[in-house]
């Protein structure tokens, strides 16, 4: 691998060599502003060493595939057994509003990599892929029910179809702005504006 050539103090960590051996996923981030060429990508370490967010560059031709982010269903079994019958209530919920789930963080990469990333005061994290506008409110309280019985926190975002994202608990409270993630950038924007991009 190029960066592993580029990089010896990531090829000199075993546990960076055998992420590549693995094959294991990398993550698209937002590139840093002095960061002005490539594709922005980060590798998360576990706990176990140390939590480190290694951020990386890539061409175009360093990319083997691209894939979407877990889907909750498929990463049930992965959780802990405290947290599954409210995994099944919120993958129920995406089902009942025609809606699809995903999950990154803590419980995406121990599912991706079989390594420990979940620890006892993990939450879970969420993309919604957002839903028509007349089903986002019940979307919000439902996950708002979910969470309240849930032995684990539900923290993610409603994604819209550009990619831009609003944390769903921001979205729940009406509150007039709110915090819209895109690829490149965090910005205010009114809820408003949010919700001229529902379908």
């Amino acid at each position: 691998m190029r960066l592993m050539d580029a990089r010896p103090e990531l090829a000199a960590q075993p546990l960076v060599r055998d992420w590549v051996a693995h094959g294991w996923p990398l993550i698209a981030r937002r590139p840093s502003a002095h960061e002005r060429r490539g594709i922005a990508v980060g590798l998360p370490l576990p706990p176990l060493a140390g939590k480190a967010r290694i951020a990386l560059m890539l061409e175009h031709n360093d990319i083997v595939r691209t894939e979407a982010l877990p889907m909750l269903a498929a990463t049930i079994d992965t959780a802990p057994a405290a947290w599954r019958s409210s995994l099944h209530a919120l993958v129920a919920t995406a089902a009942a509003h025609q809606v699809a789930v995903r999950v990154f963080g803590s419980l995406a990469w121990q599912y991706l990599t079989g390594l420990t990333y979940l620890s006892a005061t993990s939450d879970v994290d969420l993309a919604w892929c957002a839903p028509s506008h007349d089903r986002l409110d019940p979307v919000l309280r439902a996950i708002d029910e979910i969470e309240r019985a849930a032995p684990m926190g539900v923290d993610g975002e409603i994604v819209l179809r550009d990619g831009a994202a609003a944390n769903w608990r921001e979205l729940l409270d009406h509150r007039a702005d709110v915090m819209l993630k895109t690829s490149n950038d965090v910005i205010l924007a009114t809820r408003l504006s949010f919700e001229q991009g529902l379908t």
